[in-house]
This record gives structure tokens, sequence and C-alpha cells, in this order.
């Protein structure tokens, strides 16, 4: 079940924010992309954007539910979505943090898994795709653990250029769309 909140930062001009504790069954998570699209849609974001975002959502919620959490369909992740606005009252900063209690995390280094799986991709691998994404997307991704908890952290700043790899990010899109409904957004993680 997903239960919204309130309170977010606010460092901003304005800030709003989301929160969810949602199961980790990804046969519900259509409904968790659809309540995050629709509330970066109401923040004045460009549709762009908000399909990225959501894609990313999407992609960690996913591995959160088949990695950390082994598919087991009965375990609970919570994620706080918090947007700055600036005085026109458009976003300006989105910070995301996804927490669980698996036991999947434990030595997870985001940077250091990219490395991995662009050296698997350069090999014709078509799996990592998602974190590949997810530091396209993002500005910054950050993760720890402790006895007991997962968190990852997303940060996204906008209105600034992407500086990484857009002709592979438009073919990891194609590829997502031709996997969409196969095995999750990104196909196996």
């Amino acid at each position: 079940m997903a239960h919204g909140g309130g309170g977010a930062r606010t460092r901003g001009e304005e800030s709003v924010g989301l929160r969810l504790r949602i199961r980790s069954d990804l046969r519900h998570f259509e409904r968790y992309r659809e309540l995050a699209r629709r509330f970066l849609a109401a923040e004045l974001l460009p549709a762009d954007c908000v399909d990225d975002l959501v894609l990313v959502l999407d992609e960690c919620l996913t591995n959160v539910a088949r990695h950390s959490y082994a598919e087991s369909a009965e375990q609970s992740i919570r994620v706080q979505i918090d947007l700055e606005c600036g005085p026109d009252g458009r976003g300006e900063h989105l910070y995301v943090a996804i927490v669980d209690q698996g036991g999947g995390g434990e030595g997870f280094d985001p940077a250091t898994r990219l490395a991995s799986n662009l050296e698997r991709l350069a090999a014709g691998e078509q799996s990592g795709l998602g974190l590949l994404l997810l530091f396209e997307i993002m500005d910054q991704v950050g993760y720890r653990s402790v006895p007991g908890e997962n968190c990852l952290t997303l940060h996204k700043a906008f209105g600034r250029k992407s500086t990484g790899l857009p002709r592979m990010i438009d073919e990891i899109r194609r590829t997502v769309a031709r996997t969409a409904g196969e095995t999750g957004p990104l196909g196996r993680s």
C-alpha cells in the first residue's frame, strides 16, 4: 500500500515532497510509477524530465525487489521524493531516497558497479543498462549500507546540460521500449 506524506526540505524558495511506503511486489509498480509521474508533472517539470525520472525510480525499485529482497513480494521499500522550487514555482533540485531492509546491498558501490557494467556492455552483454541510465540522468548518486538498512540517494539539478553519453542513452531508451513489459523496465538487471 502506498502512503503520501508531507514535509520536505526547506532550503529552496519552496519545497514539496512525496513519501511512499510500498510493497516490493513488481506487479504493483505501475501504480507507484503513476503516483510519482503525477507528482512530478504537477510540479511543472518538463514531460521528458518526468519520463526520465520515473524510469530511474522504476529501475531503482525493480533492483531493490530483485536483488535486495530476492523478489520477495512482502517486503517494504520507503521512497522519499523532495523537490525544491525556485521563485517561479518550477522545480530546481530533486532529491530522492530509496530505503530498504534487504541483505543484497552490502558492499554495493554504484560507481564501481558502473565501471564493471560498462566493461560488460563493451563486451556485448545486455545487462547493467539501468545503472548506466541512472548515472546519465541523475547528477549525483550515493549509497550507504548500515546493518539492516540500505539507502540509495539521488540528486538532479534542473537546467543543467547533460555531459554524459547521449547516443548510448538513446540506444538504452530504445532497448527499454523493446523490453518493457517482458521483465521490467530495463529487462534483466
